[in-house]
């Protein structure tokens, strides 16, 4: 399953890239929305993990780009945000919200049932 993992935060975007390859997982990493636009407009690819706390572009303006140029494939959003309209986000076809501080387990078993 190939996924493309998106988090502006270099080290944890190390680090879960490094876990979910582990876990039998394709994964295509990005430090910005912006890098990842490109690469998700030109390639073939399963799902996308993304954090949604970044700048410029949050990871639910990445997911509303993706949804504008046709694109369904399953998207999760990682937040910290405590206050995020959850079903709102379920409605507009987000396929999970996983709060922070999440497991890597966590991720992998979302993945997992997408497989």
């Amino acid at each position: 399953m190939k996924i493309v993992l998106i988090d502006d935060e270099a080290d944890i975007c190390i680090v879960m890239k490094f876990m979910l390859q582990r876990s039998g997982f394709e994964v295509t990493s990005f430090t910005s929305a912006q890098e990842a636009q490109d690469y998700l407009k030109n390639n073939s690819y399963d799902a996308v993990v993304s954090d949604f706390q970044m700048t410029p572009m949050t990871g639910l303006a990445l997911f509303r780009w993706l949804k504008e140029q046709g694109n369904n494939k399953p998207f999760v959003l990682l937040t910290g945000e405590p206050f995020m309209n959850l079903e709102e986000l379920l409605e507009e076809g987000i396929h999970q919200v996983l709060f922070k501080p999440h497991g890597l387990d966590d991720i992998v078993k979302v993945l997992q049932e997408l497989n």
